[in-house]
């Protein structure tokens, strides 16, 4: 799985959904410990097993999003968060984010997208839900890719718009 970051037999994609798998079965205690920001064991079994340890993304990186899916995951036993029919950006839209802090959050650069993208996905386990789990993989490890940014507005002003005529009809 070498050069995994460019070999589209090994896309990000399938890297994201790896760490979702090991994420979601690991113990509570162990997700907590993934919910903190450390290198801890967690971190190093869900890193080497999902492959993003043979990409280019970056152990930073590859932290902010395995304590992104821990925290989304919660505590539950039952992890059902990837949907691949529902955007990302859906689901912002749903938990109530405001406009201005998704715009933020698409134009910050990467580390600093990193911190509000916890922060954010905090307020969305509140809130529940499940979406394409690749979105967010998207927006975490390639932040330069302007297009997941036009994918995440598109499905987050297009929910908005749906939200805007439901309640201009009631």
């Amino acid at each position: 799985m070498s050069g995994a970051d460019t070999n589209p037999t090994f896309p990000l994609e399938k890297m994201a959904l790896s760490a979702l798998g090991w994420v979601a079965q690991l113990s509570s205690g162990d997700r907590a410990e993934l919910r903190g920001s450390g290198f801890g064991g967690s971190f190093w079994r869900v890193f080497h097993g999902s492959g993003l340890a043979e990409s280019a993304y970056g152990e930073d990186a590859s932290r902010d999003l395995i304590q992104m899916l821990a925290i989304l995951i919660g505590t539950s036993e039952q992890a059902q968060l990837h949907n691949p029919k529902v955007g990302f950006g859906v689901v912002v839209c749903q938990a109530g984010i405001t406009p201005q802090t998704v715009e933020r959050i698409l134009s910050a650069d990467a580390p600093m997208r990193r911190a509000m993208l916890i922060r954010q996905c905090r307020r969305l386990a509140r809130s529940g839900g499940s979406f394409d789990v690749r979105d967010l993989a998207r927006l975490v490890l390639t932040p330069s890719s302007e297009a997941t940014a036009r994918k995440v507005a598109r499905d987050y002003y297009g929910e908005k718009s749906r939200q805007d005529a439901k309640t201009a009809k009631e």
